[in-house]
């Protein structure tokens, strides 16, 4: 079954987290990118009050596209409507096949409506993956399922300024008057959400001042919590002479594509000196014509058909390989997967393991694969955290073949006929 393409709209809150949750645990439907309001003298969200600077980890590490609803501040209704209207087109401009966008709203009939009848203008439908879920309910799950969460804006006229900045957690729901909305449903409070099941990695964030805006609304002004360089697009792009001399730079700083094989890098850079273009070529081996692959232990085995891609957001940042058997979806035992990826070290923490693996699926599914496997240490929380942010789930707990140490792996599967 395809899976029919849908955007969502996303505040950066919990009920944006679960929302995409829902959706990516339903087999109907692929999430292909977020729609967010930012205010743009201001260089935030809408109402939420988050930096842009945040959105932007934060959307790295789900591994989707944010477009804009690009809003001036104190946008009136007609100026909102017109900028989301431009933001659709742009959605659907990049994503031809979209005719749903779905939102995060609970049980707010007027809202939902409005919504309905906004996107009805448009041609298109919407979807409302939480809807009618009991909130009190919704917000434990929201913490037992490990989901980290700060209120950024509180309406001090439906819940005292000192909840600002808290933690989202056990303690606050306990500690929230009875007649506020566990989730803040009727704007009592909004969230940004820092981690969780739906991102690769967390969002480092420290709790800055509170501010009073409009003698009304309580900010708490979130802040990251590192000084990572702001996140760039990340696109795959096939190994060329174009982006070899960055492909170099990094082997040169000790990076090796082969995480099972340190010293993989310096043999590739003495085939880059040797054969430069040569190197290319054996890079994208469709009728497995290349030498034998070397294993951890030394040994060699046959080449697999398959190919190799390169992490690009201006400069090289990292490499992923798809390999299979052809006419099956099964791989020899000492393949550990289909998929292989490696990100170099000072871009990593950035969704860009999370984003290559999801854009490698289609090229999978091109190649007829009805699943595909990806293995990794029992250790490797990252790696797998990428994979099951990818719909992987673990189908076994293994020791691999003496070639790879007869060491302890986990093995994943992903599901491409249902995607």
């Amino acid at each position: 079954m395809t899976r029919e393409p849908v955007v969502l709209s996303w505040s950066g809150g919990k009920d944006s987290a679960l929302a995409l949750a829902a959706l990516r645990q339903d087999a109907r439907y692929d999430v292909v990118a977020l729609l967010t309001s930012v205010t743009r003298e201001y260089d935030r969200v809408s109402i939420h009050g988050v930096r842009r600077i945040l959105l932007e980890a934060q959307a790295a590490a789900l591994g989707l596209p944010v477009i804009e609803v690009a809003l001036a501040p104190s946008s009136t209704n007609e100026a909102y409507e017109a900028a989301f209207r431009a933001a659709v087109d742009e959605a659907r401009s990049a994503f031809p096949a979209v005719r749903t966008i779905a939102f995060g709203d609970l049980f707010l009939e007027d809202v939902r409506a409005y919504r309905e009848r906004l996107v009805a203008t448009m041609g298109i439908g919407a979807l409302f993956p939480l809807w009618g879920r009991p909130t009190p309910a919704l917000a434990e799950d929201f913490v037992r399922q490990g989901y980290r969460a700060h209120l950024v804006c509180v309406d001090t006229r439906q819940l005292d300024a000192r909840f600002a900045g808290r933690a989202f957690d056990a303690a606050l729901l306990a500690e929230l008057p009875p007649e506020v909305d566990p989730c803040g449903e009727r704007g009592e409070f909004h969230t940004f959400v820092s981690a969780g099941p739906v991102l690769s990695r967390p969002v480092p964030v420290a709790i800055g001042e509170v501010v009073l805006r409009e003698e009304r609304f309580a900010y708490c002004d979130l802040l990251a919590a590192d000084s990572d360089a702001p996140i760039a697009p990340m696109q795959l792009v096939w190994p060329s002479e174009r982006y070899l001399a960055s492909y170099v730079a990094a082997l040169e700083r000790g990076w090796s594509p082969d995480n099972t094989r340190p010293e993989g890098g310096r043999e590739q850079l003495e085939q880059i000196a040797a054969d430069p273009a040569g190197f290319l070529r054996q890079l994208v081996d469709l009728d497995a014509k290349g030498p034998p692959v070397t294993l951890p232990d030394g040994s060699t085995v046959p080449r697999l058909p398959g190919y190799r891609k390169w992490m690009w957001d201006g400069e090289f940042c990292g490499s992923i390989g798809l390999r299979w058997q052809p006419g099956t979806s099964a791989l020899p035992p000492h393949v550990l997967g289909h998929v292989g990826y490696a990100v170099v070290p000072w871009k990593r923490r950035r969704g860009y393991a999370t984003l290559a693996l999801r854009q490698i699926l289609a090229d999978a599914r091109a190649e007829g694969l009805e699943h595909i496997e990806l293995t990794t240490d029992p250790d490797n929380e990252p790696s797998q955290r990428v994979i099951t942010a990818n719909g992987g789930v673990l189908v076994e707990r293994f020791v691999k073949t003496e070639q790879y140490g007869s060491e302890a792996g986990l093995r994943f599967r992903i599901d491409l006929a249902a995607r």
